[in-house]
């Protein structure tokens, strides 16, 4: 269940949100707590289960805990979640098979969605990605990155200290007088760290950056300093979930794909124009987020294996701007301007952000 502690490790970026798991710490002095997981449920409109769980964990001969736990044996924040996890899927063997889209789904209930990093992102690239990130950190997004291929690593990435395939969580960011662009990125507590610029052992830390950014030389603690410019040369994917709050408006609407509405993906085939259509008008600007979620599959039989995870087909939603007046709901139907399209996989929540529209 690598993928549920690294969407614990990226939601535990902002510790207002990792807060939000918990129901109920009051009775941590009595040996239990109360967690919650979003999971959706198309017979209800509440998708939040709550979980009791107490604190006696499975350990080893050593007295350490079996699975998850944090470097420190008073803190138990990790344990619990996974063991609350483990309660409502059945056992521990059965939280495997996710992945870290799901798990920041399950903590958060939030948007959670992939941004891809171009290789070769130019400098007004850099910019536009900076700004962004800067704006995530300060409206209750959490961010994770991750260098994904599907081949061994090559020296170059060895060399760097970083891991591939590997979730870290993007802390937090800034540019420090003298320094420039920076990030600070973490991973699980003894993995390798960052050998580059701004390492905990690079010689350019002067005193007054190590204070004011809260330096601390640990190479075994998963946490580190590196240039944004580093940052966009190895990591290629980034991990975003945004939680909504209350000056959302919310709508929601059930359907399904059966019969003749399962048109398939636009352009692939012409029966595209047959899937479920809602029309949406807007009479001022405004920020737009469309997700499309599939329900959790059931678990299957007793002792039986497999992932509990993967939707049996792929999803995707296309937004599409629409015509002038009465033509509205033509818009689109021979050559679509699309104002945004998500999906293309087999996966549980997909979105898509349009910020400032109007005429939708």
């Amino acid at each position: 269940n690598h993928w549920l502690l690294a969407a614990c490790n990226i939601v535990g970026g902002d510790v207002d949100i990792l807060e939000r798991v918990f129901v109920d710490t009051e009775h941590a002095d009595k040996g239990f707590y109360v967690v919650r997981f979003y999971v959706d449920d198309p017979n209800s409109d509440d998708d939040w289960q709550v979980i009791l769980v107490d604190d006696f964990l499975p350990c080893g001969e050593d007295g350490m805990p079996c699975f998850a736990r944090c470097p420190s044996p008073v803190v138990l924040w990790i344990s619990i979640i996974e063991k609350a996890f483990a309660k409502l899927q059945g056992c521990y063997e059965a939280t495997g098979g996710g992945s870290v889209e799901d798990g920041l789904l399950y903590l958060t209930g939030g948007l959670s969605r992939e941004v891809g990093i171009a290789p070769s992102a130019d400098a007004t690239m850099k910019d536009a990605l900076w700004s962004q990130m800067m704006e995530w950190w300060m409206s209750a997004h959490v961010i994770g990155c991750e260098h994904r291929i599907d081949s061994e690593p090559s020296a170059e990435l060895q060399a760097t200290g970083l891991l591939p395939n590997t979730p870290y969580c993007v802390v937090t960011g800034g540019e420090p007088m003298g320094a420039g662009r920076m990030v600070r990125l973490r991973t699980f507590h003894g993995y390798s760290e960052w050998k580059g610029k701004w390492s905990d052992t690079d010689p350019a830390w002067t005193s007054r950056l190590r204070q004011s950014l809260a330096f601390s030389n640990n190479s075994d603690d998963g946490t580190f300093w590196m240039a944004f410019d580093d940052f966009v040369i190895w990591f290629n994917v980034l991990f975003i979930c945004r939680m909504a709050d209350d000056r959302w408006t919310t709508l929601t609407t059930k359907s399904r794909w059966q019969d003749e509405t399962a048109g398939g993906c636009p352009p692939n085939f012409a029966t595209w124009r047959n899937n479920p259509q809602w029309l949406l008008r807007t009479s001022q600007p405004l920020q737009l987020t469309v997700t499309l979620s599939s329900p959790q599959p059931p678990p299957p039989p007793d002792g039986a294996k497999g992932t509990l995870f993967t939707p049996d087909a792929a999803i995707g939603v296309s937004v599409i701007t629409g015509n002038a007046g009465d033509d509205g709901r033509r818009g689109g139907l021979l050559d679509p301007p699309s104002a945004g399209h998500a999906g293309g996989g087999q996966r549980r929540r997909i979105g898509q952000h349009l910020a400032q529209r109007r005429g939708i």
